[in-house]
């Protein structure tokens, strides 16, 4: 889940040759928020890449009045249970590259995971 996403965000993580080959034999599920800040151009192209990357799928929040979808982490199931990625940085390119942000990475045991899910 990220709040505020870009093109260029999309293509720092979606599109690393790494989240690439991690889509090839994993699931990912993307909802974002839509604000001022994720524009048309970042959701034609999670469009694209929904359509073209079967083990991808994007969702929006859509909501009424002044509050804003805020959060930002991503969860990965492991065969002991997961990680769980959370911190301050949207999926922007400030917020992967440029800006001073902080994550934490938190280890979770299945009990812990299948709460989270």
């Amino acid at each position: 889940m990220f709040s505020f996403v870009t093109q260029a965000g999309v293509q720092l993580l979606l599109e690393d040759e790494a989240f690439l080959n991690f889509m090839e034999r994993s699931s990912f599920e993307l909802i974002v928020g839509i604000d001022e800040i994720t524009n048309p151009r970042a959701l034609s192209r999670l469009k694209d890449l929904s359509t073209s990357k079967t083990n991808f799928s994007v969702s929006a929040f859509l909501h009424e009045g002044q509050r804003l979808f805020h959060p930002k982490f991503c969860w990965f199931k492991t065969k002991s249970g997961g990680k769980l990625v959370i911190g301050s940085g949207n999926l922007t390119f400030g917020g992967l590259r440029n800006n001073w942000e902080a994550y934490s990475i938190v280890d979770l045991d299945a009990d812990e995971l299948s709460s989270l899910e």
